[in-house]
């Protein structure tokens, strides 16, 4: 068998086991996860492969087996781990990197698919499980990433006492995941401003939201047991599964385009309001914060999450701090006008995007002018001094402390007066 045909025959196979599988993964930057997976640790990796050509039935086509044999092919492998073993894991490697180059689509099927046949064909502990997840929750298109949003913003606000009964997201990006975990929760209201309006079909990806969340929440009963029940005359009415997420989400007041210095909304309409990796990018920051100010109730709270760090391919996370202002607007890109998260997500956007370039004196300053009283600041990430040279930098970040320039990513906490 020549490896031309052994290379046709794997990705034949991966592709039908993909169709009978469910995704895990999501459709956007899977082939990247991938890609850094097989690389990372091949071994387990071709694992997953083979479980899933393990998992085509005997009489599947694309299955390398005996049957399917020829006489003029006396070296075509008959197995799957005989086209494994010729193939060799640089081969392996080979193929999965060209074909997520040349057919990405169906790549990121099947790889969705590898990924969800691990707990059925390969025995998985709870380390490894938890790595997936850690892995999958830095992705802003995951459901995982959604609920961790929530999990923190909510914390926040517990932790200072707010209900967060009438919840405001500024930027929600690729999903409304978060408020509507917020709503699941118990919220009575919850609404959004974006720049950039969301784009295609969101039903598979709160289908996995709410499968997830019956797991690691308790919005609602459910049991497992529940769920795969099929005794005649059996129901669980009350079961977390009932729910219908997308509806719940569509309850969300969503405002898109719309601007966060110029939100579309009634004075003090909400009590919590919070944004995650979004003020940085604000072309208005002093309009934004005075319009937090204008619509959150007195007493109201607001979080926000701040990176401040150059957002380009670098290690330098002052990077952006080294361009005169003319040059870095002519070097930058906004959101808006079709760009949003979505574009970075599938690699699309072409250029540097777009920050304000604050530092956290100036977005302390700002919170102050308009009345807030600070409640948290948490540096998140910080660059060690000695590896910080204001000279380099241009005016008028060259000015700053220190302490100041040292702090690349913040969360901010901060209460509307009572009596404001």
């Amino acid at each position: 068998m020549t490896v031309t045909m052994m290379k046709r025959t794997a990705l034949k196979s991966l592709s039908r086991a993909a169709v009978r599988a469910c995704r895990l993964l999501g459709e956007r930057r899977v082939a990247a996860v991938f890609r850094d997976w097989f690389s990372k640790n091949p071994d387990y990796a071709r694992s997953v492969v083979s479980a899933c050509l393990r998992t085509l039935p005997p009489g599947d086509p694309a299955r390398i087996d005996d049957s399917r044999q020829r006489a003029d092919s006396p070296h075509r492998p008959s197995s799957p781990n005989d086209a494994r073993r010729q193939l060799g894991e640089q081969g392996v490697a080979a193929i999965l990197d060209d074909w997520i180059r040349t057919e990405p689509d169906e790549a990121k099927r099947t790889i969705s698919a590898c990924f969800r046949a691990i707990p059925h064909a390969i025995p998985i502990d709870d380390a490894t499980l938890i790595d997936v997840l850690r892995r999958r929750a830095d992705g802003q298109d995951s459901p995982f990433y959604s609920h961790h949003i929530y999990a923190e913003m909510e914390g926040c606000a517990r932790r200072q006492g707010n209900r967060a009964r009438r919840v405001l997201e500024i930027g929600p990006g690729s999903s409304l995941g978060a408020l509507t975990c917020f709503l699941a929760g118990g919220s009575e209201r919850a609404a959004a401003v974006d720049i950039e309006p969301l784009h295609g079909d969101r039903t598979a990806y709160y289908e996995g939201l709410k499968r997830y969340l019956a797991v690691v929440e308790g919005f609602r009963w459910w049991r497992n047991y529940a769920t795969t029940d099929e005794s005649p005359n059996i129901s669980y009415p009350a079961c977390w599964d009932q729910i219908d997420l997308a509806a719940l989400a569509a309850r969300i007041d969503y405002r898109a385009p719309a601007l966060s210095h110029s939100m579309p909304f009634p004075d003090a309409s909400f009590d919590f309001a919070y944004s995650c990796a979004v003020l940085e990018h604000v072309e208005n920051p002093d309009g934004t914060i005075a319009e937090l100010s204008r619509v959150l109730e007195p007493g109201g709270l607001t979080t926000h999450e701040i990176d401040l760090r150059y957002h380009g391919p670098s290690y330098d996370r002052l990077k952006l701090l080294r361009w005169p202002e003319h040059e870095y607007l002519a070097m930058t890109q906004r959101y808006g006008d079709g760009r949003g998260i979505d574009s970075l997500l599938d690699g699309s956007w072409q250029g540097e995007v777009y920050c304000n370039r604050l530092r956290l004196s100036d977005w302390l300053d700002l919170f102050h002018r308009y009345g807030f009283e600070m409640l948290e600041v948490e540096p998140l990430c910080t660059i060690a001094e000695d590896q910080i040279r204001p000279q380099e930098l241009v005016p008028p970040f060259n000015g700053k402390s220190m302490q100041d320039l040292a702090v690349v990513q913040v969360r901010i906490t901060a209460r509307r007066p009572a009596g404001g």
